[in-house]
C-alpha cells in the first residue's frame, strides 16, 4: 500500500521513468513485437495473480488514486547540506 508521500514521489518519478522505457526499450520494437510482448507479459501477470500476487503496476496506482494537492517541503535542517 502506498502512502500519500509515496504516491507523490511516484507521480514525480513517472515521467522520467516512462521516457527511459521509451528511449531504451520500446522504440526498438515494431508493432508485432509489442503485441507479442504484451501477450507474453499478460500470461506472466495472470499466472502471478493466480498464485496470489496482488501488486499493481505504477500506472495503475497513479490512475486509481486522485491527485493530492502538493505538500510544501520542509526546509532542510541547518546541519544538513542540500544535494
Amino acid at each position: 500500500m502506498l502512502t500519500g508521500a509515496g504516491r507523490r514521489v511516484l507521480r514525480r518519478a513517472a515521467p522520467v521513468h516512462l521516457r527511459g522505457i521509451q528511449e531504451h526499450f520500446a522504440r526498438h520494437l515494431d508493432d508485432d513485437e509489442v503485441r507479442a510482448l504484451a501477450g507474453i507479459l499478460g500470461k506472466v501477470n495472470a499466472a502471478a495473480r493466480a498464485d496470489g500476487a496482488q501488486r499493481q503496476c505504477p500506472g495503475a496506482v497513479l490512475e486509481a488514486v486522485p491527485e493530492e494537492p502538493p505538500v510544501p517541503e520542509e526546509p532542510p535542517a541547518a546541519d544538513v547540506l542540500p544535494v
